[in-house]
């Protein structure tokens, strides 16, 4: 045989063995994940898996379909979910401190009481994902895309939320002490009784947003569309103002939201 097609031969066969264990390499090991032998499955299907208070301390599982999983008081610290599909996975009082969720989608994901301090979710998708009394202080959320949720009395402390887009989210009594919502597309989103101390939303387009008795003393609303915008009580003292339609805002009195 020539030696040309022996080698051809020889390159065949040994593509043949390796592509198996190279697949196994890029999507990770089901079984020995959900074994419990391992906690890294990249681009796994865990569609459904129960792995509740699992400890997943530093898992790899980037892009891997989470949706509808378990993880209720799992333990995620500094994982990399990056591009993780999580959508109506059940997070509920579950540690993602320091979590790698880069352009993950949590369409409606529950979240009650997780936290998410020092979180990186920049345009990720929490399209109405629950989220109240979570914590994101801290949180890396630029152009994330956050609509139609609640996260009512959340932790947003410090949060980057630039450039987001929480149309019709509903910030409800909210600690959103110097988080930054600049240039953010915040039109009918609720920030009643919200603490925005030192808040930036300079260039915020918040067409009918929901001020009212929120604390904005010291925020940055230059340049802000307020169109519409309900600001009844809401604490403006120090706030710079500069550039913001204010005066096309509604300061009149009506109901408050129902929790």
């Amino acid at each position: 045989m020539p030696r040309t097609s022996l080698s051809l031969l020889v390159a065949l066969a040994l593509t043949a063995l390796l592509t198996p264990a190279l697949a196994q390499a890029e999507t990770g090991d089901r079984a020995a994940f959900l074994a419990g032998t391992t906690n890294d499955c990249p681009g796994c299907d865990l569609h459904g898996a129960r792995l509740k208070g699992r400890d997943l301390t530093g898992a790899n599982l980037e892009g891997a379909d989470l949706s509808d999983v378990v993880l209720h008081r799992a333990v995620l610290t500094r994982a990399n979910l990056r591009n993780a599909n999580l959508v109506g996975s059940n997070l509920n009082v579950t540690d993602l401190k320091f979590a790698d969720l880069t352009g993950a989608n949590l369409e409606g994901a529950l979240l009650y009481q997780a936290d998410l301090s020092a979180a990186t979710l920049e345009g990720a998708n929490l399209t109405e994902a629950r989220t109240q009394h979570a914590d994101f202080s801290r949180a890396k959320m630029g152009n994330a895309v956050w609509t139609g949720g609640l996260s009512d009395e959340a932790v947003l402390v410090g949060t980057d939320l630039a450039g987001a887009t929480l149309t019709g989210t509903r910030f409800f009594k909210a600690d959103m002490r110097k988080a930054s919502l600049a240039r953010a597309e915040i039109s009918r989103a609720v920030f009643y009784e919200a603490r925005l101390i030192s808040a930036d939303l300079s260039g915020v387009v918040a067409h009918d947003a929901d001020f009212r008795y929120a604390r904005l003393t010291d925020a940055d609303l230059a340049g802000a569309d307020l169109d519409g915008a309900r600001m009844l009580q809401a604490w403006l003292t120090g706030a710079d103002l500069s550039g913001a339609n204010i005066e096309a805002a509604n300061t009149g009195d009506d109901p408050a939201p129902t929790n």
